[in-house]
């Protein structure tokens, strides 16, 4: 294991409030997801197994190779943490876990690439994605259960949301969301009456029965109100691929693409904000009161926003 530690200039930085700062993580290679677990812990993960740790101070390098070698060290593109465990998931339905200071292999019950992952509770794990494949697992757990929610054939799930056990929400590469309604799925094809079907890679509610948004290829913004059934298109000025959405509350939200772009929806409309990166940003997460959101993308960019 290694250490990465940033310089204190940089460290003063990241904790000046007023915009996002950039965080030199000291990595080359693309940063696919990142999971806030608190001020002082922000994961993020990545290409080649890549797992950086935030300690508040500098990164701690707790990357892994565990079982694999040479080229067949997988992409990781999902990961989600809590005090107990640190679960990260990606190439070939590789899923691993670290309990303490070592990594171990789960048994995913998949073979597919899962491109994202989800902890809509402190006990309960998803993760997502090629063919439709969706699987899940309690924290603690080494053994993963398949979930079938009725996924277009073929297609990619790209984005997840939920904050409960029976809410959640899935985005797909084919314009659909599927979302939990009592104890089945249902799938809407997401466009309007002049509008094209596109690739969806992220989608945010507040919570069930809230406006849900769902972001997308050319940056496109669609928004289903609250009791609503028809989508809108949202304007944001921005046609940057959107691959990221998260938000704290209605009026907080944020939605990452790229180039760096950054846009932010204040309950009123949306406004790009500076980044402090042009690189592309994949994944972004944050804490609940929005104290903390973090972003992560292209050679190893991260970016944070702190607010007091």
């Amino acid at each position: 294991m290694r250490a990465l530690i940033l310089v204190p200039v940089l460290l003063i930085a990241a904790c000046d409030p007023g915009g996002w700062k950039s965080l030199d993580t000291g990595a080359q290679v693309t940063l696919r997801s990142v999971f806030v677990e608190a001020k002082d812990r922000i994961w993020v993960a990545g290409d080649r197994g890549t797992v950086l740790l935030f300690d508040g101070e500098g990164w701690v390098d707790t990357s892994t190779k565990v079982g694999f070698t040479g080229l067949d060290v997988p992409n990781m593109y999902g990961v989600a943490a809590s005090t107990y465990e640190t679960t990260i998931a990606g190439d070939r339905g590789i899923a691993l876990s670290r309990r303490g200071a070592v990594w171990s292999v789960d048994r995913s019950n998949t073979g597919e690439r899962m491109l994202s992952m989800l902890r809509p509770t402190p006990s309960l794990i998803y993760s997502a994605g090629e063919n439709g494949r969706v699987i899940r697992k309690r924290a603690g757990d080494d053994a993963w259960e398949r979930v079938d929610i009725n996924a277009p054939r073929g297609a990619k799930i790209t984005g997840i949301w939920g904050n409960s056990e029976s809410t959640l929400a899935f985005a797909t590469d084919r314009g659909v969301v599927i979302e939990s309604v009592g104890d089945g799925w249902v799938a809407q094809t997401v466009a309007t009456e002049t509008s094209t079907i596109v690739p969806l890679f992220g989608v945010w509610s507040s919570t069930r029965g809230a406006d849900l948004i769902a972001v997308g290829l050319a940056g496109v913004v669609y928004r289903r109100a609250e009791a609503a059934v028809d989508w809108k298109i949202e304007e944001t000025g921005n046609n940057a691929d959107l691959y990221a959405i998260f938000g704290t509350k209605n009026d907080d939200v944020y939605a990452v693409g790229s180039a760096g772009t950054i846009l932010h929806y204040d309950g009123a409309k949306w406004s790009g904000v500076p980044s402090a990166s042009s690189r592309d940003l994949f994944a972004i997460h944050g804490l609940a009161d929005g104290s903390v959101v973090a972003a992560a993308g292209e050679r190893g960019t991260v970016v944070i926003l702190q607010q007091q």
